[in-house]
């Protein structure tokens, strides 16, 4: 065999080599690919079960998935946000001889089809909680450039999620675990929703802030939620206008709950943010839905 045969032979392996290294090496990008692809696939699939109010579904869609591909970020933060939420145990898990605080009452506004409009006749949250929410919303927000005006793309708000500052997520669940729920299953337990406390899943709350000079009000619009609700954050004199519009209540029917109580109705009701005309109003917004099963 002559040298430039040799060397023509050599060059042919060194190309077959190589051709398979590449090879190999496409083999993780691929699959990474299909990882990504799969991922974005269970992302997708939890959103339109959401929009089709089957909540439980999505849940399980978003956790699953991000535990089969934990490198799959947007999975991860859908994820983190339903692990995030107080979850109520079942009435016999309850430890035994406790007894059940009694729940606010309430001022019920007919809605139409049996569906009620809620308004708390005592507050849920202390004025000192209040306070401290907001305090701290306002320094997280400082920290961050200001608040958050890209989380919701249908219907924007000037927020800041509940879960994103850790001392008011501890608040918040307090609050879900003392009198929110107790509420909520006092108020719709004989609606069609049949609410029970152990039933009951936050899928977003989220601190929201209305200005006179930015962001004064939101348009009349449905929220995908079984239940919907505003706690009021600041007294009622701080600003002018505010409230919760709905369109079932007529021309100028609205609600506008005083420090730390609430308001709540079924997502579906169509209603809006009144705009406020002087100084700034704070709500903290929760979407629930109604669990098939208790935990």
């Amino acid at each position: 065999m002559s040298s430039k045969q040799r060397s023509s032979d050599q060059s042919h392996r060194c190309h077959r080599e190589a051709a398979l290294a590449d090879e190999e090496l496409s083999k993780p990008a691929e699959i990474w690919r299909a990882r990504r692809r799969r991922g974005d696939a269970l992302l997708r699939l939890g959103g339109a079960l959401q929009r089709l109010h089957r909540f439980d579904e999505a849940r399980a869609a978003w956790l699953g998935g991000s535990e089969a591909l934990p490198e799959h970020a947007e999975l991860r933060r859908e994820a983190a946000a339903a692990r995030a939420y107080h979850i109520a145990p079942p009435p016999h898990a309850s430890p035994p001889g406790k007894r059940k605080r009694p729940a606010a009452e309430a001022r019920i506004l007919a809605a139409g089809g049996g569906r009620r409009i809620a308004l708390s006749l005592q507050p849920l949250l202390s004025p000192a909680v209040c306070d401290r929410v907001v305090e701290l919303c306002e320094a997280s927000a400082a920290k961050a450039g200001g608040w958050s005006t890209l989380r919701h793309t249908s219907v924007p708000t000037t927020d800041m999620e509940v879960r994103g500052v850790g001392e008011v997520l501890t608040l918040f669940n307090e609050c879900c675990a003392s009198s929110l729920f107790p509420f909520l299953e006092a108020t719709y337990a004989e609606s069609r929703l049949k609410v029970s406390a152990s039933r009951l899943r936050v899928w977003d709350a989220f601190v929201v802030r209305y200005d006179a000079a930015a962001q004064r009000s939101l348009p009349t619009h449905q929220d995908d939620s079984h239940l919907s609700l505003t706690i009021a954050l600041n007294e009622t004199g701080e600003y002018d206008g505010g409230g919760t519009s709905f369109e079932d209540l007529g021309g100028e029917g609205f609600v506008r709950p005083e420090k730390g109580c609430v308001v709540a109705f079924p997502g579906e009701l169509r209603h809006g943010g009144r705009a406020v005309t002087r100084g700034v109003r704070y709500i903290i917004a929760v979407f629930l839905w109604v669990a098939e099963e208790s935990p």
